[in-house]
């Protein structure tokens, strides 16, 4: 058979047009119309091509002297080496496909899957039915059973799996073709004179494979169906890309706080690369999901190896970090001392006391200093910071009989307080690679001043207080015990009610029970009667 006949078949075998042919071959439809007609010889670059394309060696294709029908009879099938190239076919075709075509993909043969799984539904019927016919087969029947399951199952699961392959195999393995493509480096793109009987020298630089996948055309179904469940992973995609646009625009922002403040003095290389690195591997998300929303071919190398060094600078960044943290002192006082101080007095009585209160309340703030000159009053000095707190002295509303209750305290003022201690006091402390204790600010030096008689008897008020506080709040929790044991006992008694409720109604119907028995065993002991009376007449018959 010639090679122009053999071309024919094998391009109708294969179900490629004329056209299609030509475009796997880089060349143009009457360069293949002249091959298959004989008046034209294709070179050995479209020759060896045509070998991978058609599965055939080169003399088989070339060689006058043997048909198509010939070798490819000479070809036995082997399941193994079919099932491993299927495998690579399939492998290949995912590659070759876009991000639309595999979810279109995936979404239809899963949707095969369900059908063949719901399918299944009736197989378990007939398994059923089968079983209630091997009921009778005695002692035997489980193992009946058994064979009888797996049979019906195995044979299911067989044409199921040859079902799935085989629609899998025409809807998109038979729709899919790769071949090597050549590129000629000294001369233009095939043309109809280009197809010479004459062997030609030409230097050519061979490309990797060039995968084609022609894409099947689906129906309205799978169209709309693949379409929809796109969009919703695209809609789903967006959601979880939203957390990281925000943390790439918030990295941006720390990083000019933190640039802001290197000019200030204060420098954290290990925070800095940190947030640079964390820059970049959150742009890496990012623009894998914009590749993968508007269907861009992604950049591999470029991303492998910008998430390299993302990882490996952030690493870096982090201990870094963790040894510049560690070098940084804590210091437990305040930046500063108090420098404000305000003075109270007070006329001294009986049952005069004082005591703490506001953000940092502590009675062992106060500090009782004697000054026998102050018989009848006594002096309140505060020391404490303007910037940062307020200074009061006032009437508590929890008064007790025969006491007089003065609360000393400190509130914070404003924001202002907060802004001092970033600008001055954070700053400055970071620049040395230390932290002090801020909240000690806002705390109070408190000193009370009168006679040694009358500090006696404030503290003895104080303790006085402070005992009934005690019992107050305990005669609270009391009463808060005493509420807790009534409502479970309320609710005890509600459960014992309803117990006996039905102990009631099982103990009537265990009594209607009774007397059912009772009635049943007096008609059985009727029937014996009647029996043993039978018994008697059939034997006088007989012995008649």
């Amino acid at each position: 058979m010639k090679f122009s006949e053999k071309l024919v078949q094998l391009r109708k075998q294969n179900k490629l047009s004329q056209e299609q042919l030509a475009d796997m071959l880089d060349v143009s439809r009457q360069a293949v119309s002249k091959w298959e007609s004989g008046t034209t010889y294709p070179e050995m670059d479209k020759l060896l091509t045509m070998c991978k394309l058609f599965k055939c060696s080169l003399d088989e294709l070339t060689n006058d002297e043997i048909s198509t029908r010939d070798f490819g009879e000479k070809k036995k099938s082997n399941f193994i080496i079919d099932a491993l190239d299927m495998i690579a076919k399939t492998f290949e075709m995912f590659r070759a496909m876009n991000i639309k075509q595999v979810i279109s993909c995936v979404l239809s043969m899963l949707l095969l899957y369900f059908i063949l799984w719901f399918l299944f539904i009736p197989i378990n019927k007939i398994i059923d039915l089968g079983n209630e016919i091997i009921y009778f087969f005695g002692p035997a029947r489980l193992f009946f059973s058994v064979v009888w399951a797996f049979l019906i199952k195995g044979a299911y699961l067989v044409v199921a799996t040859v079902i799935f392959i085989y629609i899998f195999k025409v809807r998109y393995l038979d729709r899919f073709e790769y071949v090597p493509k050549s590129i000629k480096t000294n001369d233009k793109k095939d043309n109809d004179n280009e197809d010479v009987v004459i062997k030609e020298t030409r230097e050519e630089k061979v490309q990797p494979q060039v995968i084609y996948y022609r894409e099947s055309k689906t129906n309205n179904f799978f169209k709309t169906f693949s379409n929809l469940a796109i969009i919703f992973i695209k809609a789903l995609f967006i959601l979880l890309l939203i957390p990281f646009i925000i943390a790439f625009l918030v990295l941006f922002a720390i990083l000019i706080v933190d640039i802001i403040l290197m000019f200030n003095g204060v420098i954290y290389i290990g925070i800095f690369l940190g947030i640079i690195f964390g820059i970049i591997l959150d742009y890496i998300i990012i623009e894998l999901g914009y590749d993968f929303l508007f269907n861009r071919k992604v950049a591999l190398k470029r991303i492998f190896i910008m998430f390299i060094v993302g990882l490996a600078g952030f690493g870096i960044a982090i201990g870094s970090s963790i040894y510049e943290i560690s070098t940084t002192k804590y210091i437990e006082e305040a930046p500063v001392s108090a420098s404000d101080t305000a003075t109270h007095i007070v006329k001294m009585t009986d049952g005069l006391l004082f005591s703490t209160y506001g953000s940092y309340a502590y009675d062992d703030k106060i500090h009782y200093e004697a000054d026998e000159s102050l018989t009848d009053e006594v002096q309140i000095i505060i020391h404490y910071n303007a910037d940062f707190t307020s200074n009061n002295v006032i009437l508590s509303d929890r008064q007790y009989k025969g006491l007089e209750h003065y609360m000393i305290g400190s509130w914070e003022t404003s924001s202002n307080g907060f802004q001092k201690i970033w600008m001055d006091f954070i700053i400055n402390d970071l620049k040395h690679h230390q932290i002090h204790d801020y909240d000690r600010l806002y705390w109070v030096d408190i000193t009370i001043k009168t006679s040694q008689g009358n500090i006696n008897k404030l503290k003895e008020n104080l303790k006085k207080y402070y005992d009934r506080e005690e019992e107050y709040y305990a005669n609270i929790n009391l009463e808060t015990e005493l509420e807790n044991s009534r409502n479970a006992y309320e609710d005890l008694e509600e459960k014992y009610n309803e117990l006996s409720n039905e102990k009631e109604e099982l103990t009537e119907e265990l009594n209607n029970t009774t007397i059912n028995y009772n009635s049943c065993e007096q008609k059985v002991i009727d029937y014996e009667e009647k029996i043993e009376e039978y018994k008697n007449k059939i034997n006088n018959l007989i012995e008649e």
